[in-house]
């Protein structure tokens, strides 16, 4: 990545510079001149230093933001009074916004309409009717309503979250001992971040026509049991992740695809809501099991299905079977599409940790609005930008208080300018405030009280 490199010498001669950065594996590599530099990249929100070191060069520097460093040069020479590094590429990711694009204001606006006026469909109606165990209860809406949902700089469109489920489709497949595929979902992070309960928005689209057309393509595959019912369209998808304790009637009832036992605190419930133009919001819950150690995802099948899939005879499955042999094993596709569902919900559940595994480097700003809550993840340049025309209290001059930033480590005189003492890295500033008549909160970082 290209980087401008501004250095004031110990001359006190300040230079703009080319340079070159390449950060990789918590590694950052440095060219500027004809030198070489390289060291260990830390967390941005820590009061760590970044020290990149060369055959006779040393840079001590801290991140300023995502894209920035700063710092000091030490050489052979002398040292050099300051240096700030600017990574192109980092920046102009960042002070892109999300918030200017008028699909994300409509994903928005839809979102919130249907937390607050949405209707729950009756799963016995327009669907196919769900069982018991996938019926999303009225008071299920009501909790997801309080809790809220997030809206990602990732994921909120389509496109998107479609190319993520693929490359997580394409991930690493569990076959069972009969032959047939049950998707066990990895992570491309080196860790999944822990959480009990999480939400994602995104863009989908509402189009009846291709809906039925994928219908009538997986009836002609063999998959009869599907009807026109079968699956809803919407133009815009609520999914929600939420740590259970399983009780006796879903640890009898439903079949972990794994190798050894899911641990009771690895169950989750995902439920999704889909909306629909006329108002009405389709929804259904199903479960996951997500180990964080292990990094996986594992699909879990009602036991009724999970024993029809072990019964069958592993000497007549193969994942490559003719639509005939499948006719003969599973008339009416009932086996095919419960792995098909299943698989699918892994594949939103990785697509969410994904998500939120990424977001933890980005600020959180909540809005309330008729008393539902939205969460929106903001690089922490964009948030001044953003809120500029916040209504704020004023300070003891008059001047509107800043909102919330991070103020570096520096030195402060104390006693008469005797004694120098370490002021930490701190935030500073506003976390609530108040524009276009909606309020709002950053409730990540957490200002120390």
């Amino acid at each position: 990545m290209k980087a401008k490199v501004s250095i004031k010498n110990y001359k006190n001669e300040r230079k703009n510079l080319p340079g070159e950065i390449e950060i990789k594996d918590n590694q950052i590599y440095l060219k500027i001149l004809n030198i070489d530099l390289f060291g260990h990249d830390v967390d941005r929100d820590s009061n760590e230093e970044v020290v990149l070191n060369g055959d006779s060069h040393q840079m001590i520097l801290d991140w300023k933001g995502s894209y920035k460093l700063v710092g000091k040069w030490k050489s052979d020479r002398g040292n050099w009074s300051t240096v700030t590094i600017t990574i192109e590429d980092l920046k102009r990711e960042t002070v892109k916004t999300y918030w200017d694009d008028e699909a994300f204001i409509d994903m928005v606006d839809i979102a919130l309409v249907t937390l607050i006026e949405g209707k729950l469909a009756n799963p016995g109606g327009r669907n196919t009717p769900l069982s018991n165990w996938e019926i999303m209860s009225a008071l299920d809406f009501i909790h997801l309503k309080r809790g809220g949902i997030y809206f990602s700089p990732y994921y909120q469109n389509q496109e998107a979250f479609i190319n993520r489920a693929f490359d997580f489709q394409s991930a690493k497949t569990s076959y069972m001992k009969n032959g047939v595929v049950v998707k066990e979902t990895t992570s491309r992070f080196d860790s999944f971040v822990p959480f009990t309960q999480m939400s994602l928005a995104y863009m989908s689209e509402q189009d009846d026509k291709e809906n039925l057309e994928w219908i009538n393509q997986m009836r002609e595959k063999g998959i009869t049991r599907l009807t026109e019912n079968s699956a809803t369209s919407g133009h815009l998808m609520l999914s929600f992740l939420k740590k259970i304790k399983p009780n006796s009637r879903l640890k009898k009832g439903l079949v972990p695809m794994s190798d050894k036992p899911i641990s009771k605190k690895h169950w989750f419930v995902l439920y999704e809501l889909g909306c629909r133009e006329q108002g009405e919001v389709f929804g259904s819950k199903r479960y996951v099991g997500i180990n964080f150690k292990e990094n996986k995802i594992h699909a879990m099948i009602p036991g009724e299905l999970a024993g029809a899939i072990f019964n069958i005879d592993p000497k007549v499955t193969d994942p490559n079977l003719s639509k005939s042999d499948w006719e003969k094993i599973d008339p009416g596709g009932r086996i095919r599409l419960g792995i098909m569902v299943c698989n699918r919900v892994g594949t939103i559940a990785g697509v969410m940790v994904e998500d939120f595994t990424a977001r933890q480097s980005l600020w959180v700003v909540e809005a309330f609005e008729d008393g539902v809550r939205s969460a929106f993840g903001v690089n922490q340049e964009q948030v001044k930008s953003l809120f500029y025309a916040a209504s704020r209290p004023l300070t003891a001059s008059g001047r509107r208080s800043a909102i919330l930033h991070w103020i570096r480590s520096h030195l402060r005189r104390i006693k008469g300018g005797i004694e120098i003492k370490t002021i930490p890295k701190s935030l500073r500033g506003e976390s609530n405030f108040a524009m276009s008549g909606t309020q709002f909160q950053i409730t990540k970082p957490l200002k120390k009280v």
